[in-house]
């Protein structure tokens, strides 16, 4: 499959955007009463399309840009240009709407497809361009209408700009469709999870009566982390993901430094939680990472006897609503909210019988490995997409202007 306009030979015209598009500011002959407006909170960071907006009547619109179906709207102000804060209206009832002032409005030409000026628009390299033109005060810098109507945009025929536009849409539907299966399977989780606590028939009592919670450790003070992989592992809170551990970034320990703090590791057979910053997230580590250094902003709860009570069931009744609305009732309610160790020892749990805690984690289990496997898709897909948006303007952009 050739993708590109350079992969299949075709002819390539490098213009100013204002040749591509109209930055004109027209508007329709009347307003209806209710209006709908798009705020930056309605521009999409990473859709195609802006597609939501709040109806609003002709006296709450104070002031705004006159938009309508099939505009693109770009944002101007950092950080939300840099942020890729922009979309193509559609679906508006009455075709025409407002939006706020702190965007660019452009329009295509007839030789053009919005889509298409939108996904170069998106590209890494053209928001760096733009960007480092932005003028201003630090914090309320604008994009310059100057600055986008010079930028330069590499024009293959409208033939193939709508064919690069199908092909990175199409990803971004399926990377969108996705999305929501995982936001789906969270919503899932969580009622799930409710149901199955606030159902428990079994003993009540206290975490510190069933299991010890010691703290972890922090580096030795003036000690940096090893440069290369070692056998000492070092779990910090950023690498808590999903009740478990994302092993991608983990940090490593030298022999010396793992021998000054080794009484501070984790087990597999314990249980994590946060006690400081992000309080309350809990989990697991993998049989990979028994033995790991533990971070001294996270304790570890260590289950005294199995045969009464799982790690997992633990870990889910700590993720549950039940178990973190116990977590927010003794966290410390500052700046940095923190956890101590005695209060989470006093946080009370209901333990029923192995086999009903067996089938409440093997429910949730099953629940949470569907929405790891439709997150990686997202992730894939993003990678996907990054990629393929690369590769489909490559043909687009040698103008030795550029």
């Amino acid at each position: 499959m050739n993708l590109g306009a350079q992969a299949v030979g075709e002819p390539v015209d490098h213009v100013p955007l204002a040749e591509a598009v109209d930055f004109a500011h027209d508007r329709p002959n009347r307003w209806p009463d209710d209006i709908p407006f798009l705020g930056m909170n309605e521009l999409p960071d990473s859709a195609l399309y802006a597609d939501c907006w709040r109806l609003l009547t002709r006296p709450e619109i104070k002031s705004g840009v006159p938009v309508r179906n099939g505009d693109l709207l770009v944002a101007k102000i950092t950080p939300c240009f840099e942020n890729g804060k922009q979309g193509i209206v559609r679906d508006l009832p009455d075709e025409w709407g407002y939006a706020t002032t702190e965007v660019h409005r452009l329009r295509a030409r007839s030789h053009v497809d919005i889509g298409y000026v939108a996904y170069w628009l998106r590209r890494s390299d053209t928001r760096k361009r733009l960007a480092d033109a932005m003028e201003g005060t630090t914090g309320r810098q604008r994009l310059p209408r100057a600055a986008l109507e010079k930028e330069l945009i590499g024009l293959p025929s409208l033939d193939e700009q709508r064919r690069i536009v199908r092909i990175l849409s199409t990803i971004q539907q399926c990377r969108d469709a996705t999305h929501a299966v995982t936001d789906a399977a969270r919503t899932l989780i969580a009622a799930l999870s409710t149901r199955c606590f606030a159902d428990l028939d079994g003993v009540s009592t206290r975490l510190g009566d069933i299991a010890d919670v010691k703290g972890g450790k922090r580096l030795p003070k003036g000690h940096p982390f090893a440069d290369n992989t070692t056998q000492f592992p070092y779990i910090r809170i950023v690498d808590f993901l999903n009740g478990s551990v994302d092993v991608a970034n983990l940090k490593y320990l030298s022999s010396e430094d793992h021998q000054a703090i080794q009484r501070y590791v984790i087990r597999a057979d314990d249980v994590y939680i946060s006690i400081a910053g992000s309080v309350g997230l809990a989990g697991t580590v993998p049989q990979v990472l028994d033995g790991a250094n533990l971070t001294e902003n996270a304790a570890r709860i260590v289950i005294r006897d199995s045969t009464i009570v799982t790690n997992r069931f633990v870990y889910w009744y700590l993720a549950s609503e039940f178990g973190q609305a116990e977590i927010r009732l003794r966290a410390t309610r500052t700046s940095q909210p923190k956890l101590a160790l005695g209060r989470i020892a006093d946080i009370p749990i209901t333990i029923p019988p192995i086999k009903q805690q067996e089938v409440v984690v093997s429910r949730l289990d099953t629940a949470q490995a569907r929405l790891i496997a439709n997150q990686r898709l997202v992730d894939a897909l993003e990678v996907t997409f990054a990629s393929t948006l690369t590769t489909l303007f490559r043909g687009c952009d040698r103008d030795p202007r550029l």
